[in-house]
Protein backbone atom coordinates (compact mmCIF):
# COMPACT_ATOMS: atom_id res chain seq x y z
CA UNK A 1 0.00 0.00 0.00
CA UNK A 2 2.86 2.14 0.87
CA UNK A 3 4.29 1.57 -2.41
CA UNK A 4 1.66 2.23 -4.23
CA UNK A 5 1.05 5.31 -2.27
CA UNK A 6 4.29 6.73 -3.48
CA UNK A 7 4.23 5.78 -7.00
CA UNK A 8 0.94 7.95 -7.39
CA UNK A 9 2.54 10.86 -5.45
CA UNK A 10 5.67 9.82 -8.24
CA UNK A 11 3.21 10.15 -11.23
CA UNK A 12 2.35 13.18 -10.45
CA UNK A 13 5.29 14.79 -9.99
CA UNK A 14 6.56 13.50 -13.43
CA UNK A 15 2.97 14.27 -15.10
CA UNK A 16 3.65 17.86 -13.24
CA UNK A 17 7.12 18.46 -14.47
CA UNK A 18 6.08 17.28 -17.97
CA UNK A 19 3.11 19.59 -18.50
CA UNK A 20 5.11 22.49 -16.87
CA UNK A 21 7.81 22.37 -19.19
CA UNK A 22 5.62 22.01 -22.51
CA UNK A 23 3.25 25.05 -21.12
CA UNK A 24 5.55 27.18 -20.67
CA UNK A 25 6.90 26.66 -24.23
CA UNK A 26 2.92 26.63 -25.52
CA UNK A 27 1.81 30.01 -23.89
CA UNK A 28 -1.66 28.97 -25.04
CA UNK A 29 -1.60 25.68 -26.03
CA UNK A 30 -1.54 26.66 -30.12
CA UNK A 31 1.70 24.42 -30.58
CA UNK A 32 0.46 21.33 -28.15
CA UNK A 33 0.58 18.39 -30.78
CA UNK A 34 -2.25 16.18 -30.79
CA UNK A 35 -0.24 12.86 -29.76
CA UNK A 36 0.40 14.91 -26.42
CA UNK A 37 -3.35 15.86 -26.41
CA UNK A 38 -4.00 12.19 -27.21
CA UNK A 39 -1.87 11.10 -24.43
CA UNK A 40 -3.00 13.42 -21.38
CA UNK A 41 -6.56 12.31 -22.72
CA UNK A 42 -5.65 8.64 -22.20
CA UNK A 43 -4.08 8.74 -18.63
CA UNK A 44 -5.71 7.37 -15.67
CA UNK A 45 -4.58 10.25 -13.64
CA UNK A 46 -6.84 13.42 -13.87
CA UNK A 47 -5.98 16.10 -15.69
CA UNK A 48 -7.37 19.94 -15.22
CA UNK A 49 -5.43 22.88 -16.89
CA UNK A 50 -6.42 26.30 -16.75
CA UNK A 51 -5.51 29.89 -18.07
CA UNK A 52 -4.60 32.84 -15.68
CA UNK A 53 -8.18 33.39 -15.53
CA UNK A 54 -9.71 29.87 -14.50
CA UNK A 55 -11.01 29.12 -17.99
CA UNK A 56 -11.04 25.52 -19.07
CA UNK A 57 -7.95 24.56 -21.77
CA UNK A 58 -7.83 21.35 -21.53
CA UNK A 59 -8.78 17.96 -18.95
CA UNK A 60 -9.26 14.09 -19.78
CA UNK A 61 -11.63 11.61 -19.00
CA UNK A 62 -10.53 10.64 -15.61
CA UNK A 63 -10.86 14.24 -14.41
CA UNK A 64 -14.83 13.96 -15.47
CA UNK A 65 -15.14 11.03 -13.95
CA UNK A 66 -13.57 11.47 -10.39
CA UNK A 67 -14.68 15.53 -10.42
CA UNK A 68 -18.40 14.09 -11.94
CA UNK A 69 -18.51 16.71 -14.41
CA UNK A 70 -21.44 17.34 -16.92
CA UNK A 71 -22.41 19.97 -19.68
CA UNK A 72 -22.99 21.80 -17.14
CA UNK A 73 -20.80 21.90 -14.75
CA UNK A 74 -17.20 21.67 -16.57
CA UNK A 75 -13.78 20.63 -14.59
CA UNK A 76 -12.97 24.26 -14.51
CA UNK A 77 -16.75 24.66 -12.56
CA UNK A 78 -15.48 21.24 -10.30
CA UNK A 79 -12.22 22.18 -9.14
CA UNK A 80 -13.48 25.57 -7.66
CA UNK A 81 -16.03 23.72 -5.90
CA UNK A 82 -13.34 21.22 -4.58
CA UNK A 83 -11.50 23.74 -3.07
CA UNK A 84 -14.67 25.66 -1.98
CA UNK A 85 -15.99 22.72 0.27
CA UNK A 86 -12.84 22.03 1.86
CA UNK A 87 -13.10 25.79 3.02
CA UNK A 88 -9.62 26.50 1.32
CA UNK A 89 -8.65 29.99 2.05
CA UNK A 90 -9.21 32.91 -0.62
CA UNK A 91 -5.56 33.03 -0.16
CA UNK A 92 -4.46 29.44 -0.95
CA UNK A 93 -4.23 30.27 -4.87
CA UNK A 94 -2.30 33.21 -4.57
CA UNK A 95 0.07 32.21 -1.59
CA UNK A 96 1.08 29.43 -4.77
CA UNK A 97 1.54 31.76 -7.26
CA UNK A 98 3.81 34.15 -4.36
CA UNK A 99 6.16 31.04 -3.35
CA UNK A 100 6.43 29.71 -7.21
CA UNK A 101 5.39 26.04 -5.39
CA UNK A 102 2.98 23.84 -6.00
CA UNK A 103 0.74 21.94 -3.57
CA UNK A 104 0.09 18.03 -3.01
CA UNK A 105 -1.84 16.66 -0.27
CA UNK A 106 -4.60 14.14 0.12
CA UNK A 107 -8.32 15.23 0.47
CA UNK A 108 -12.11 13.69 1.19
CA UNK A 109 -14.35 15.05 -0.88
CA UNK A 110 -17.93 14.59 -0.91
CA UNK A 111 -20.23 16.96 -3.47
CA UNK A 112 -23.25 14.71 -3.20
CA UNK A 113 -24.37 12.67 -0.75
CA UNK A 114 -24.26 9.15 -2.83
CA UNK A 115 -20.69 10.20 -3.76
CA UNK A 116 -17.93 10.43 -1.40
CA UNK A 117 -13.67 9.84 -2.96
CA UNK A 118 -9.77 10.50 -1.20
CA UNK A 119 -8.22 12.19 -3.70
CA UNK A 120 -4.59 12.31 -4.20
CA UNK A 121 -4.18 16.21 -5.91
CA UNK A 122 -1.65 17.95 -6.91
CA UNK A 123 -2.08 22.10 -8.01
CA UNK A 124 0.70 23.45 -9.83
CA UNK A 125 0.97 27.31 -10.88
CA UNK A 126 2.73 27.62 -14.20
CA UNK A 127 4.67 30.78 -14.59
CA UNK A 128 6.44 32.46 -17.20
CA UNK A 129 8.65 34.86 -14.77
CA UNK A 130 6.80 36.41 -12.53
CA UNK A 131 3.67 35.97 -14.59
CA UNK A 132 1.02 33.37 -13.93
CA UNK A 133 -0.23 31.44 -17.76
CA UNK A 134 -1.98 28.36 -16.25
CA UNK A 135 -3.61 26.47 -13.49
CA UNK A 136 -2.45 22.49 -13.59
CA UNK A 137 -4.64 20.44 -11.41
CA UNK A 138 -3.83 16.49 -10.93
CA UNK A 139 -6.19 14.03 -9.44
CA UNK A 140 -6.18 10.44 -8.32
CA UNK A 141 -8.84 8.47 -6.81
CA UNK A 142 -7.01 6.96 -3.63
CA UNK A 143 -10.44 5.47 -1.44
CA UNK A 144 -8.89 2.30 -2.04
CA UNK A 145 -5.69 2.71 -0.68
CA UNK A 146 -7.18 4.64 2.61
CA UNK A 147 -9.83 2.17 3.81
CA UNK A 148 -6.41 -0.97 4.07
CA UNK A 149 -3.93 1.48 4.99
CA UNK A 150 -5.09 2.80 8.95
CA UNK A 151 -5.08 -1.04 9.84
CA UNK A 152 -2.44 -2.43 7.51
CA UNK A 153 -0.04 -0.09 9.19
CA UNK A 154 -1.00 -0.36 12.50
CA UNK A 155 -0.49 -3.69 12.67
CA UNK A 156 2.92 -3.04 11.05
CA UNK A 157 3.88 -0.56 13.76
CA UNK A 158 3.75 2.17 11.33
CA UNK A 159 1.66 5.60 12.18
CA UNK A 160 -1.44 5.82 10.07
CA UNK A 161 -1.04 9.91 9.62
CA UNK A 162 2.58 10.22 9.31
CA UNK A 163 3.48 6.86 7.81
CA UNK A 164 6.43 6.62 9.68
CA UNK A 165 6.90 4.20 12.78
CA UNK A 166 4.63 4.44 15.68
CA UNK A 167 5.54 4.70 19.37
CA UNK A 168 5.17 0.90 20.14
CA UNK A 169 7.83 -0.05 16.81
CA UNK A 170 9.92 3.01 18.22
CA UNK A 171 10.25 1.27 21.78
CA UNK A 172 11.06 -2.00 20.59
CA UNK A 173 13.96 -0.66 17.73
CA UNK A 174 15.27 1.48 20.76
CA UNK A 175 15.82 -1.81 23.08
CA UNK A 176 17.54 -4.05 20.62
CA UNK A 177 19.91 -0.98 19.90
CA UNK A 178 20.31 -1.07 23.75
CA UNK A 179 20.49 -5.02 24.00
CA UNK A 180 23.40 -4.61 21.10
CA UNK A 181 25.38 -2.11 23.33
CA UNK A 182 25.43 0.10 20.67
CA UNK A 183 26.56 3.50 20.93
CA UNK A 184 23.84 5.93 19.83
CA UNK A 185 22.25 9.28 20.82
CA UNK A 186 18.21 9.39 21.18
CA UNK A 187 16.51 12.52 20.25
CA UNK A 188 12.91 13.52 21.01
CA UNK A 189 11.32 16.86 19.01
CA UNK A 190 8.21 18.61 20.23
CA UNK A 191 6.39 21.23 17.91
CA UNK A 192 5.86 23.87 20.10
CA UNK A 193 1.90 25.56 20.49
CA UNK A 194 0.69 22.88 17.99
CA UNK A 195 -3.28 23.30 19.47
CA UNK A 196 -2.45 26.90 18.28
CA UNK A 197 -1.95 25.89 14.89
CA UNK A 198 -5.36 23.44 14.46
CA UNK A 199 -7.10 26.25 16.22
CA UNK A 200 -6.00 28.82 13.22
CA UNK A 201 -5.78 26.75 10.69
CA UNK A 202 -7.73 24.42 11.15
CA UNK A 203 -6.93 20.06 12.28
CA UNK A 204 -6.67 19.36 8.50
CA UNK A 205 -4.51 21.52 7.90
CA UNK A 206 -2.49 20.56 11.45
CA UNK A 207 -2.40 16.80 10.20
CA UNK A 208 -0.82 18.28 7.04
CA UNK A 209 1.98 20.13 8.51
CA UNK A 210 2.20 16.86 10.74
CA UNK A 211 2.58 14.57 7.41
CA UNK A 212 5.15 17.58 5.92
CA UNK A 213 6.78 17.43 9.08
CA UNK A 214 7.39 13.51 8.95
CA UNK A 215 8.44 13.95 5.21
CA UNK A 216 11.18 16.62 5.72
CA UNK A 217 12.38 14.79 8.79
CA UNK A 218 12.64 11.70 7.05
CA UNK A 219 14.59 13.01 3.96
CA UNK A 220 17.21 14.98 5.94
CA UNK A 221 18.19 11.87 8.37
CA UNK A 222 17.89 9.41 5.50
CA UNK A 223 19.58 6.19 5.90
CA UNK A 224 21.51 6.88 8.91
CA UNK A 225 19.14 6.95 11.70
CA UNK A 226 15.40 6.01 12.48
CA UNK A 227 12.37 7.81 12.78
CA UNK A 228 8.89 7.79 14.57
CA UNK A 229 5.62 9.90 15.73
CA UNK A 230 5.66 9.07 19.33
CA UNK A 231 2.73 11.20 20.25
CA UNK A 232 0.55 13.68 18.56
CA UNK A 233 2.77 16.21 17.86
CA UNK A 234 5.93 14.38 19.18
CA UNK A 235 8.30 12.61 17.01
CA UNK A 236 11.73 10.73 17.75
CA UNK A 237 15.26 10.28 16.56
CA UNK A 238 17.73 7.54 16.88
CA UNK A 239 21.04 7.88 15.66
CA UNK A 240 23.77 6.21 15.79
CA UNK A 241 27.17 7.68 17.30
CA UNK A 242 29.32 6.47 13.94
CA UNK A 243 26.77 7.95 11.63
CA UNK A 244 27.42 11.37 12.40
CA UNK A 245 30.40 11.54 9.80
CA UNK A 246 32.40 14.81 9.98
CA UNK A 247 29.34 16.65 11.78
CA UNK A 248 29.27 16.74 15.01
CA UNK A 249 26.13 16.32 16.85
CA UNK A 250 25.50 19.97 17.57
CA UNK A 251 26.38 20.94 13.83
CA UNK A 252 23.59 17.81 12.70
CA UNK A 253 21.14 19.12 15.20
CA UNK A 254 21.44 22.56 13.87
CA UNK A 255 21.07 21.72 10.40
CA UNK A 256 17.88 19.54 11.70
CA UNK A 257 16.05 22.56 13.34
CA UNK A 258 16.39 24.53 10.45
CA UNK A 259 15.61 22.19 7.93
CA UNK A 260 12.11 21.45 10.32
CA UNK A 261 10.97 25.03 11.37
CA UNK A 262 10.84 26.54 7.55
CA UNK A 263 7.40 27.72 6.35
CA UNK A 264 4.54 25.08 5.97
CA UNK A 265 1.61 25.41 3.22
CA UNK A 266 -0.78 24.30 3.47
CA UNK A 267 -5.10 24.74 2.40
CA UNK A 268 -5.93 27.23 4.75
CA UNK A 269 -2.80 29.10 4.88
CA UNK A 270 0.99 28.82 5.86
CA UNK A 271 2.80 28.55 9.69
CA UNK A 272 5.77 30.51 8.64
CA UNK A 273 7.01 30.57 12.18
CA UNK A 274 6.61 26.88 13.73
CA UNK A 275 8.74 26.16 16.38
CA UNK A 276 10.34 22.91 18.30
CA UNK A 277 12.08 22.00 20.85
CA UNK A 278 14.16 18.60 21.30
CA UNK A 279 15.26 17.04 24.49
CA UNK A 280 18.64 14.43 23.90
CA UNK A 281 19.53 11.67 25.69
CA UNK A 282 22.46 9.36 25.27
CA UNK A 283 23.01 5.40 25.58
CA UNK A 284 25.04 3.99 27.58
CA UNK A 285 26.78 7.75 28.90
CA UNK A 286 23.20 8.67 30.48
CA UNK A 287 20.72 5.80 31.08
CA UNK A 288 21.26 2.14 30.86
CA UNK A 289 17.82 1.00 29.90
CA UNK A 290 15.34 1.68 26.89
CA UNK A 291 12.55 2.91 29.69
CA UNK A 292 15.30 5.47 31.80
CA UNK A 293 16.85 6.24 28.31
CA UNK A 294 13.17 7.86 26.82
CA UNK A 295 12.78 9.29 30.41
CA UNK A 296 16.08 11.30 30.46
CA UNK A 297 15.61 12.43 26.35
CA UNK A 298 11.89 13.84 27.84
CA UNK A 299 13.51 15.38 31.27
CA UNK A 300 15.71 17.10 28.45
CA UNK A 301 12.92 18.44 26.60
CA UNK A 302 10.45 19.40 29.22
CA UNK A 303 13.40 21.76 30.58
CA UNK A 304 14.11 22.99 26.72
CA UNK A 305 10.34 23.87 26.66
CA UNK A 306 10.77 25.96 29.64
CA UNK A 307 13.52 27.59 28.13
CA UNK A 308 11.56 28.87 24.69
CA UNK A 309 11.25 27.77 21.28
CA UNK A 310 14.07 26.03 19.10
CA UNK A 311 15.83 25.13 22.37
CA UNK A 312 17.73 21.87 22.59
CA UNK A 313 19.26 20.50 25.99
CA UNK A 314 20.85 17.34 26.56
CA UNK A 315 20.00 15.03 29.22
CA UNK A 316 22.76 16.28 32.60
CA UNK A 317 22.31 14.73 36.18
CA UNK A 318 21.94 19.14 37.14
CA UNK A 319 19.39 19.42 34.29
CA UNK A 320 17.44 16.18 35.58
CA UNK A 321 17.89 18.34 39.24
CA UNK A 322 16.58 22.12 38.03
CA UNK A 323 13.73 19.31 36.35
CA UNK A 324 12.42 18.06 39.55
CA UNK A 325 12.67 21.87 41.47
CA UNK A 326 10.27 22.93 38.98
CA UNK A 327 7.92 20.00 38.51
CA UNK A 328 7.84 20.16 42.39
CA UNK A 329 6.74 23.79 42.26
CA UNK A 330 4.54 23.98 39.38
CA UNK A 331 2.52 21.08 41.53
CA UNK A 332 2.86 23.71 44.40
CA UNK A 333 1.33 25.92 42.42
CA UNK A 334 -1.12 23.78 40.84
CA UNK A 335 -2.56 23.23 44.14
CA UNK A 336 -2.31 27.15 45.51
CA UNK A 337 -4.53 28.05 42.06
CA UNK A 338 -7.57 25.18 43.23
CA UNK A 339 -7.24 25.56 46.93
CA UNK A 340 -7.21 29.46 46.22
CA UNK A 341 -4.30 30.25 48.19
CA UNK A 342 -2.98 33.21 46.13
CA UNK A 343 -3.81 37.19 47.35
CA UNK A 344 -4.68 39.76 45.00
CA UNK A 345 -3.14 42.95 45.63
CA UNK A 346 -4.10 46.58 44.39
CA UNK A 347 -1.39 49.13 43.32
CA UNK A 348 -2.69 52.49 43.30
CA UNK A 349 -2.44 54.57 40.09
CA UNK A 350 -2.59 58.29 40.49
CA UNK A 351 -2.95 61.11 38.83
CA UNK A 352 0.10 63.47 39.00
CA UNK A 353 -2.09 66.98 38.90
CA UNK A 354 -4.84 65.71 41.36
CA UNK A 355 -3.06 63.25 43.05
CA UNK A 356 -6.04 61.27 43.02
CA UNK A 357 -6.10 57.48 42.84
CA UNK A 358 -7.53 56.94 39.35
CA UNK A 359 -6.86 53.20 38.63
CA UNK A 360 -5.40 50.31 40.51
CA UNK A 361 -3.47 47.52 38.94
CA UNK A 362 -3.94 44.16 40.45
CA UNK A 363 -1.14 42.14 41.65
CA UNK A 364 -1.23 38.52 41.73
CA UNK A 365 1.01 37.62 45.50
CA UNK A 366 1.58 33.83 46.30
CA UNK A 367 1.98 33.32 50.26
CA UNK A 368 2.15 29.59 51.13
CA UNK A 369 0.53 27.50 53.89
CA UNK A 370 3.80 27.48 55.98
CA UNK A 371 4.58 31.36 55.39
CA UNK A 372 6.93 31.30 52.87
CA UNK A 373 6.36 34.09 50.01
CA UNK A 374 7.22 32.83 46.12
CA UNK A 375 8.19 35.59 43.97
CA UNK A 376 5.96 36.14 40.95
CA UNK A 377 9.33 36.93 39.03
CA UNK A 378 9.54 32.79 39.85
CA UNK A 379 5.85 31.83 39.72
CA UNK A 380 4.49 33.95 36.97
CA UNK A 381 7.13 32.96 34.03
CA UNK A 382 6.43 29.14 35.52
CA UNK A 383 2.79 29.11 34.84
CA UNK A 384 3.17 30.81 31.52
CA UNK A 385 5.60 27.72 30.67
CA UNK A 386 2.94 25.50 31.29
CA UNK A 387 -0.51 25.08 31.18
CA UNK A 388 -1.19 26.27 34.38
CA UNK A 389 -1.32 30.12 32.80
CA UNK A 390 -5.06 29.50 31.88
CA UNK A 391 -6.24 28.56 35.67
CA UNK A 392 -4.42 31.17 36.46
CA UNK A 393 -5.77 34.13 34.22
CA UNK A 394 -9.61 32.80 34.94
CA UNK A 395 -8.46 33.17 38.77
CA UNK A 396 -7.03 36.42 38.14
CA UNK A 397 -9.78 37.78 36.24
CA UNK A 398 -12.57 36.59 38.76
CA UNK A 399 -10.83 37.70 41.79
CA UNK A 400 -10.30 41.55 39.68
CA UNK A 401 -13.68 41.04 39.46
CA UNK A 402 -14.62 40.63 43.34
CA UNK A 403 -12.16 43.37 44.06
CA UNK A 404 -14.26 45.82 41.93
CA UNK A 405 -17.43 45.34 43.77
CA UNK A 406 -15.80 46.05 47.15
CA UNK A 407 -14.34 48.79 45.87
CA UNK A 408 -17.21 50.08 44.88
CA UNK A 409 -18.79 49.44 48.38
CA UNK A 410 -15.97 51.67 49.71
CA UNK A 411 -17.59 54.57 46.92
CA UNK A 412 -14.42 54.17 44.90
CA UNK A 413 -15.74 54.07 41.26
CA UNK A 414 -12.18 53.23 39.26
CA UNK A 415 -10.78 50.48 36.71
CA UNK A 416 -8.50 47.51 37.38
CA UNK A 417 -6.36 46.47 35.39
CA UNK A 418 -5.02 42.93 35.00
CA UNK A 419 -2.36 41.35 33.51
CA UNK A 420 -2.90 39.09 29.89
CA UNK A 421 0.04 36.81 29.31
CA UNK A 422 0.50 35.87 25.46
CA UNK A 423 -0.26 32.81 26.18
CA UNK A 424 -3.31 33.76 27.15
CA UNK A 425 -4.34 36.18 24.32
CA UNK A 426 -4.41 32.79 21.97
CA UNK A 427 -6.78 31.21 23.74
CA UNK A 428 -10.46 31.07 21.98
CA UNK A 429 -11.88 31.01 25.93
CA UNK A 430 -10.44 34.00 26.91
CA UNK A 431 -13.50 36.43 25.58
CA UNK A 432 -15.58 34.51 27.22
CA UNK A 433 -13.76 34.31 30.19
CA UNK A 434 -14.15 38.40 30.82
CA UNK A 435 -17.40 38.41 29.43
CA UNK A 436 -18.92 35.84 31.75
CA UNK A 437 -16.99 37.01 35.20
CA UNK A 438 -18.29 40.46 34.16
CA UNK A 439 -22.02 39.32 33.75
CA UNK A 440 -21.24 37.31 37.05
CA UNK A 441 -20.60 40.42 38.97
CA UNK A 442 -23.20 41.90 37.21
CA UNK A 443 -20.46 45.01 36.45
CA UNK A 444 -19.64 46.95 33.20
CA UNK A 445 -16.72 46.64 30.90
CA UNK A 446 -15.55 49.82 31.78
CA UNK A 447 -14.68 49.22 35.23
CA UNK A 448 -11.89 46.96 33.50
CA UNK A 449 -8.77 47.02 31.79
CA UNK A 450 -6.28 45.01 30.00
CA UNK A 451 -2.70 45.15 29.89
CA UNK A 452 0.10 43.39 27.75
CA UNK A 453 3.42 43.03 27.78
CA UNK A 454 5.18 43.34 24.25
CA UNK A 455 5.72 40.23 23.92
CA UNK A 456 2.24 39.47 23.27
CA UNK A 457 2.92 41.34 19.72
CA UNK A 458 5.68 38.08 18.55
CA UNK A 459 2.32 36.35 17.95
CA UNK A 460 0.26 37.54 14.81
CA UNK A 461 -1.29 40.95 14.97
CA UNK A 462 -4.97 39.62 12.88
CA UNK A 463 -4.89 37.56 16.18
CA UNK A 464 -4.55 40.24 18.42
CA UNK A 465 -6.17 42.61 16.66
CA UNK A 466 -9.22 41.14 16.83
CA UNK A 467 -9.05 40.20 20.54
CA UNK A 468 -8.58 43.69 21.62
CA UNK A 469 -11.30 45.33 19.09
CA UNK A 470 -13.73 43.16 20.97
CA UNK A 471 -12.46 44.33 24.17
CA UNK A 472 -12.61 48.33 23.39
CA UNK A 473 -16.15 47.01 22.28
CA UNK A 474 -16.94 45.74 25.69
CA UNK A 475 -15.84 48.91 26.98
CA UNK A 476 -12.89 47.86 28.00
CA UNK A 477 -9.53 49.71 28.01
CA UNK A 478 -5.88 48.48 26.46
CA UNK A 479 -2.46 48.96 28.18
CA UNK A 480 1.27 48.07 27.14
CA UNK A 481 3.06 47.23 29.92
CA UNK A 482 7.00 47.95 30.25
CA UNK A 483 6.82 50.20 27.41
CA UNK A 484 10.14 50.31 26.00
CA UNK A 485 12.09 47.14 27.12
CA UNK A 486 9.99 44.00 24.21
CA UNK A 487 9.45 44.35 20.81
CA UNK A 488 8.90 48.37 20.34
CA UNK A 489 7.90 48.19 16.92
CA UNK A 490 6.02 51.10 16.15
CA UNK A 491 3.90 49.22 13.82
CA UNK A 492 1.35 47.51 16.58
CA UNK A 493 0.71 51.30 18.06
CA UNK A 494 -0.45 52.10 14.33
CA UNK A 495 -2.36 48.84 14.27
CA UNK A 496 -3.57 48.18 17.01
CA UNK A 497 -6.29 49.92 19.20
CA UNK A 498 -3.84 51.30 22.18
CA UNK A 499 -5.36 53.28 24.96
CA UNK A 500 -2.49 53.71 27.50
CA UNK A 501 1.55 52.86 27.65
CA UNK A 502 3.17 52.01 30.75
CA UNK A 503 6.70 53.97 30.69
CA UNK A 504 8.99 50.88 32.60
CA UNK A 505 9.77 51.51 35.63
CA UNK A 506 14.00 51.00 34.30
CA UNK A 507 13.79 54.46 32.32
CA UNK A 508 12.39 55.85 35.47
CA UNK A 509 14.75 54.75 38.53
CA UNK A 510 17.47 56.79 37.29
CA UNK A 511 15.59 59.80 35.52
CA UNK A 512 16.88 62.40 37.19
CA UNK A 513 20.65 61.87 36.59
CA UNK A 514 20.66 59.73 33.04
CA UNK A 515 20.62 62.01 30.19
CA UNK A 516 19.68 58.83 27.84
CA UNK A 517 16.16 57.99 30.27
CA UNK A 518 15.48 61.49 29.96
CA UNK A 519 15.61 61.73 26.27
CA UNK A 520 13.78 58.39 25.94
CA UNK A 521 10.88 59.08 28.75
CA UNK A 522 10.24 62.64 26.55
CA UNK A 523 10.27 60.19 23.36
CA UNK A 524 7.90 58.39 24.74
CA UNK A 525 5.68 61.23 26.17
CA UNK A 526 5.40 62.96 22.90
CA UNK A 527 4.98 59.93 20.82
CA UNK A 528 1.71 59.70 22.93
CA UNK A 529 0.72 62.69 22.59
CA UNK A 530 0.66 62.46 19.11
CA UNK A 531 -1.38 59.22 19.01
CA UNK A 532 -3.90 60.56 21.88
CA UNK A 533 -2.86 57.80 23.79
CA UNK A 534 -2.32 58.00 27.82
CA UNK A 535 0.96 57.42 29.86
CA UNK A 536 1.88 56.00 32.84
CA UNK A 537 5.07 55.46 34.32
CA UNK A 538 5.74 52.74 36.57
CA UNK A 539 8.01 53.26 40.04
CA UNK A 540 8.08 57.07 40.79
CA UNK A 541 9.60 56.96 44.19
CA UNK A 542 10.97 60.32 44.40
CA UNK A 543 10.01 64.37 43.78
CA UNK A 544 12.54 64.83 41.42
CA UNK A 545 11.40 62.21 39.01
CA UNK A 546 7.66 63.45 39.50
CA UNK A 547 8.20 66.68 38.77
CA UNK A 548 10.49 65.58 35.66
CA UNK A 549 6.99 63.72 34.35
CA UNK A 550 5.19 66.44 35.04
CA UNK A 551 6.88 69.46 33.16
Amino acid sequence: LLLLHLEIVGQHEYIRHKLNGVLRKNTRLQKLVPPIQQAIHNLETGVVILDDKGGLILDNKASHRLLLCNSATPSSIRVNELLTDIDAPATFLPALVQRKAPWQGELYWQPVDDYGVWLQVTIHPVLQGDELTHWVYLLTDITHIHNKEESVLTASGMDSLTKVANRNLFTDTVRRLVQEEVAFKLFIIDICDFKKINESLSYQSGDEILKSFALRLQAFVGNSGFIARIGSNEFALVKREDTFNELTSAEYIEQLVKKLTQTYTVLNGSEPNLGINIGEANFPRHCPSTESLLQCADIALQAAKYQGRNVVLTYSEELHKQHHAISELENQLRSAIENNELKLFLQPIVDLETGKIVKCEALARWITPEGKFISPEVFIPLAEKSELIFPFGEWLINEACDAIEALKASNLDIRLAVNISGRQVSDLALLSQIKNALEDHQLSGSNLSIELTESVFGESLDTVSVLLNELRAMGITVSIDDFGTGFSSLVYLKKLPIDELKIDRSFVSELEKNTDDQAIVQAILGLASNLNIKIIAEGIETQQQQQFLQN
